[in-house]
């Protein structure tokens, strides 16, 4: 995969972001206000870590990020985030029964 080094790579780059896709989420989460204060938020495919930090920063400290991804990364993440190395598609063994005792959402 060719590496792209034009305005957004450099702009992640002093904005600390690993990777230059970040922007493409902030373009989402302007038009449909994706994250807000609070939020929990699931990140599947979490590596290289720059949508993670995104989502991280909108929810704040009174939100939670889980990031799930086969690759490992060395992204530093901040305390309302945890990082999962996992295969998201394989939920490992077979479930016989799920049980869920869930508010709804809002």
């Amino acid at each position: 995969m060719k590496k792209r080094h034009d305005h957004y790579f450099k702009r992640a780059r002093q904005e600390n972001y690993p990777a230059r896709s970040v922007y493409k989420l902030q373009e989402l989460d302007d038009q449909f206000k994706l994250l807000r204060p609070g939020l929990k938020v699931l990140d599947l495919g979490a590596t290289p870590g720059s949508w993670t930090l995104y989502a991280a920063q909108k929810v704040g400290p009174t939100g939670r990020v889980l990031g799930v991804d086969i690759t490992p990364t060395d992204t530093a993440f901040p305390e309302n985030v945890t990082f999962m190395l996992a295969d998201a598609l394989d939920p490992g063994p077979e479930f016989r029964q799920a049980l869920a005792d869930m508010a709804p959402l809002d």
